[in-house]
């Protein structure tokens, strides 16, 4: 069982490390590292739902559970905007494609794109953790 202080400090340490992953991004996409860019992205929208997870007592660190319990409980309750959800599946899935397809290969402004979605997840999230 996590104390409160304890609990709050871990959902601090990962908004800092979603904020820190989004910055990582951005040097990969300024640098041309496309795919690494893309793994970047995902894993900021990552970090930040594992804060909200914290906030509301869910522990899971596998992917694909953590993105389950984030849209069934708060996409399909229409507690978050539905397009958050799509945001962090595409996400997801560019991540798997990225790090796993071979031939995969990506435009800047095709990462760009995802890049300023990635900023908008996070800072929706960040707000709606910390109200």
């Amino acid at each position: 069982m996590i104390k409160e202080k304890q609990r709050s400090d871990l959902i601090k340490y990962r908004i800092e490390q979603a904020k820190a992953t989004k910055n990582e991004a951005k040097l990969m996409i300024d640098n041309e590292m496309f795919r690494g860019a893309i793994n970047r992205i995902y894993y900021g929208m990552f970090y930040m739902v594992l804060a909200l997870a914290l906030k509301y007592e869910f522990d899971s660190s596998k992917h694909g559970q953590l993105i389950g319990w984030f849209n069934k409980t708060f996409i399909k309750e229409a507690i978050i905007e539905r397009r958050f959800g799509r945001i962090l599946r595409e996400a997801f899935e560019h991540r798997q494609k990225s790090d796993y397809a071979v031939y995969i290969e990506y435009t800047k402004e095709e990462v760009q794109s995802k890049y300023e979605l990635m900023q908008e997840f996070l800072t929706y999230i960040e707000k709606f953790i910390l109200n």
